[in-house]
């Protein structure tokens, strides 16, 4: 550990680099850094992106700590070899990546998380949380986050190795990812585990979601889609032509879906609950999903978030402080009128699944 700078690894590959820095005794200051392999220079990156998660969790006064490294795609890291991160013009090394677990096709720093999790008492069962997207998991992980002991909590899993996430219940008390149910049943042991998640209004979920993959593909501060998921990037681009508001353009781009652009908006929560991903979401499939539903301890719905983090505290002997404000939400206009019955008409058959199991989770 550094004295004077804290430092996380998020996300890694080849050609990218993301994490958050900043220096513990002048924190309004970004941390100019550099990326060196076999003492050359790789890239440079400053640590001033906003990070919402560190503002919320009280660890940076302003959130704006994040940092990105992108390096030539024709000539990637290797990380067999020493990858080190240093503060711009001194010899210091922040952290090597050569040296910590994986995070999907990169690695993490988490050594020292590790350590502290071994220290602590690990609770009889874990409670696994499904992130759906843009159902408030994002405020859930965070607030989970804060409450839990130190290490004992764990988000977005889906950056790891699979083969690793069998090994994650013997040491986190909660656990979350974006992972669908099929993959959740092949990697953890029922007997051991709770499962959780939260599910949100059909049509709100939909637009919020297209507006994050329009957002994600728009943004020239964040490229770690464009750099290691092409298809989300792509499909960004892609939504990002489209005129939402034109019924003529919206009925064009329903019906006009290939299968893997359909795998991320055709009634995208239901296929959480699925173990496999049709093409295109099927009535046999709705039946299997709402009978998935009783798998879980506990299903909650965006609008009424405040009495899921209540229930969830009391299943598990949790007590939660005042809750953090909601977080991760898109600040942007509307995309199309939700009050339109001509609208919701055109966007049924990317949410006529999902609204049957949303109500019976709300109106059971």
């Amino acid at each position: 550990m550094n004295i004077l700078y804290k430092i996380s690894i998020d996300r890694v590959n080849a050609n990218y680099i993301s994490g958050w820095c900043f220096h513990r005794f002048k924190p309004g200051r970004p941390v100019q850094l550099e990326c060196y392999q076999d003492e050359q220079l790789r890239a440079e990156a400053e640590a001033s992106l906003f990070r919402e998660d560190l503002q919320n969790l009280g660890m940076h006064p302003t959130g704006k700590c994040g940092f990105e490294f992108v390096t030539e795609a024709e000539v990637g890291l290797d990380f067999t070899k020493p990858v080190l991160i240093r503060p711009k013009g001194k010899s210091t090394v922040l952290a090597d990546l050569s040296r910590d677990d994986r995070i999907g096709s990169g690695k993490h720093i988490h050594s020292a998380i590790r350590r502290l999790i071994l220290k602590k008492k690990k609770l009889p069962r874990t409670a696994v949380f499904m992130h759906i997207p843009k159902t408030a998991g994002t405020s859930f992980n965070t607030l989970a986050q804060s409450v839990y002991p130190k290490g004992t909590a764990i988000s977005h899993i889906e950056l790891l190795p699979q083969s690793k996430y069998s090994s994650l219940a013997e040491y986190y008390n909660y656990i979350s990812g974006h992972l669908r149910l099929g993959s959740i049943q092949e990697s953890f042991n029922s007997e051991n585990i709770d499962l959780y998640t939260i599910l949100r209004e059909p049509y709100a979920q939909l637009e919020s979601h297209l507006k994050w993959l329009i957002q994600t593909a728009a943004n020239q501060e964040n490229r770690y889609f464009e750099v290691t998921n092409p298809i989300i990037y792509n499909l960004g681009v892609k939504l990002g032509q489209v005129i939402f508001a034109d019924k003529d353009s919206l009925t064009e781009f329903v019906g006009n879906l290939n299968s893997v652009e359909a795998a991320f908006v055709d009634n995208l929560q239901t296929r959480y609950f699925l173990d496999r991903q049709p093409e295109r979401v099927a009535l046999d499939d709705v039946e299997t999903a709402m009978g998935n539903s009783s798998l879980f301890k506990l299903i909650g719905i965006t609008e009424k978030y405040d009495s899921f983090v209540r229930e969830f505290g009391e299943l598990n002997e949790i007590a939660f402080s005042a809750h953090e404000k909601r977080m991760n939400i898109s600040p942007s206009a509307s995309l199309f009128d939700l009050n339109s019955g001509e609208v919701r008409t055109i966007l049924l058959p990317l949410v006529y699944a999902d609204l049957k199991i949303y109500r019976s989770i709300a109106q059971p």
